[in-house]
């Protein structure tokens, strides 16, 4: 009777409870944890049907998600292809696939980083293209300035593409779009404009399940970039070096065990 008195109702223990938060690395996205085998499987089995232009760009993808399973992909006989096609839009000027091929030669070959022309006086050209001139540079300008970092590690993201990075995030949260929420924020972090943590748990939850969507689709290619992107976000710290992206993944903790207390010595006499 007292404790109804003092409390009201009968006492639900439960109540009493303080939930753990949940750790931060649990609900990041961790590629080793969150990509299957068979995921592994079905983006291989999708460059093995074809290597056209897209292809090319999705293999980039998978070596910033994996880059320790390069041998597995089997592209060292790609080069030439690869090469053959960037020297074809060198010829023509075409500055958007001029940009996106000679880093995608960078990131996945950086032995041959030093053929794509860098002695070049139109690298000057490219590195001042003005991207906003008229709407499809602008359409590949979030791409592009992606890959300018890196051709060119010390690049800096141009002002108008990082604003309109930063609305999209911002609308594309609200709009639950997100695709385009890791696009945009992975451009961001990439230049050290956003910080993990600046990620909402609403925006890491939003994507794992555009991304459990994609897988059920079949959707590869978005699959990938997503994957891609995801990776970028979670990251503990992204660096552009003359090699390309080195991608720094958070120290996974490990649990506490306390140890077990030792029992006493029982001894027969």
């Amino acid at each position: 009777m007292l404790l109804e008195r003092r409390f009201g109702n009968a006492l639900n223990i439960k109540d009493l409870i303080i939930e753990t938060p949940q750790r931060e690395q649990d609900f990041l996205f961790d590629p080793e944890r969150d990509l299957t085998k068979e995921d592994w499987e079905r983006m291989k089995g999708k460059l093995s049907e074809d290597c056209g232009q897209d292809e090319l760009f999705l293999l980039s993808e998978y070596m910033a998600l994996f880059p320790e399973w390069k041998d597995e992909l089997g592209i060292e006989g790609l080069y030439p292809e690869i090469k053959k096609r960037f020297e074809e839009d060198w010829a023509n000027k075409n500055v958007p696939f001029i940009v996106c091929m000679a880093a995608l030669i960078k990131r996945i070959f950086p032995g041959e980083g030093e053929r794509i022309h860098f002695n070049d006086p139109f690298w000057e050209d490219i590195r001042n293209y003005d991207w906003n001139k008229d709407d499809s540079t602008k359409l590949a300008s979030f791409l592009c300035q992606k890959y300018m970092k890196v051709i060119f590690p010390s690049f800096d993201l141009d002002h108008e593409v990082e604003q309109g990075a930063k609305n999209d995030v911002t609308l594309a949260e609200k709009d639950e779009d997100w695709e385009m929420f890791a696009e945009q924020a992975a451009l961001l972090k990439l230049f050290s404009k956003l910080g993990r943590r600046d990620v909402s748990r609403k925006a890491w939850d939003g994507m794992k399940n555009a991304l459990a969507r994609f897988r059920d689709d079949g959707e590869i290619e978005s699959f990938v970039n997503l994957a891609s992107n995801m990776k970028i976000l979670a990251a503990e710290e992204v660096r552009a070096t003359d090699k390309g992206f080195e991608i720094i993944m958070q120290e996974k903790k490990k649990e506490f065990h306390p140890p077990a207390p030792s029992l006493p010595e029982v001894k027969n006499f």
